[in-house]
């Protein structure tokens, strides 16, 4: 009997336990394919898709990422460790992006969650309206922890040939942008606001948020529930006793 009593306290320990790490998450898998906007390049099914500022749209304007230009998009994914991003971006074809520097930080061009380069993942999406050939990019960003408002800055991409590359402005005439707010380090003081016209190519363009077309992936980082710790503490102190009474008799 005693021994049933120490089994059964080591299956509620066993349920406190699975209850902690089954908290719940932010975010959901993006199936491949249904991310609007970008051909299916920002979702893929191995990866917990976190937060996406879009759809492409590719014919209002795109921001420089090299020559001494940055851009800052800001996100929220409440606690979370990112595992890469994917952005859309302008390009001179053949002047695909190869890799770009990166910076996460708590403010606009900051980096205080990290902060590195890496080498991107070129798909090719379409030409837009100018000529351009629209791509989506992907790189790492490994295993950095970000808490709140979280802002993506991007500089010195590397292009084949040297060409610029520019990064998508997601909105056109309203069409959306998510939720994210942008900064450029030589426009505007560097805030992009919705007073500019979020653009050069039609500035009386006053519709949607002014920031960059992106997405960020991951997996959130949970804090286990107040009742989850209860119940593991009580199966803890329970199951102790059974064994205190077992050996002290």
């Amino acid at each position: 009997m005693r021994f049933a009593k120490v089994c059964a306290m080591l299956v509620i320990l066993c349920f406190a336990i699975s209850s902690v790490a089954s908290a719940s998450s932010v975010g959901a898998t993006a199936p491949k394919g249904t991310q609007s906007g970008t051909k299916g390049r920002l979702a893929h099914p191995q990866d917990s898709w976190l937060y996406s500022n879009g759809p492409t749209y590719a014919e209002t304007d795109a921001w420089t990422m090299n020559f001494g230009f940055e851009v800052s998009n800001s996100f929220n994914v409440g606690n979370a460790t990112l595992s890469k991003a994917g952005i859309v971006d302008w390009a001179y074809f053949p002047g695909e992006m190869i890799g770009v520097d990166w910076a996460l930080g708590s403010t606009p061009f900051s980096s205080n969650f990290g902060s590195g380069f890496s080498t991107t993942t070129d798909y090719f999406d379409f030409y837009n309206a100018y000529g351009y050939a629209i791509d989506t990019d992907q790189f790492a960003l490994p295993n950095v922890h970000v808490s709140g408002t979280a802002y993506l800055t991007l500089w010195n991409a590397s292009t084949y040939y040297g060409y610029p590359i520019f990064w998508d402005q997601a909105d056109a005439y309203g069409y959306g942008a998510g939720h994210s707010t942008a900064y450029e380090n030589a426009e505007y003081g560097g805030l992009l606001p919705l007073s500019t016209g979020c653009g050069i190519l039609y500035p009386g363009n006053v519709g949607g948020q002014c920031s960059e077309t992106f997405a960020v992936y991951g997996h959130p980082t949970t804090t286990p529930e107040p009742g989850s710790l209860m119940l593991l503490g009580s199966g803890l102190l329970g199951l102790g006793g059974v064994i205190r009474r077992r050996f002290a008799k």
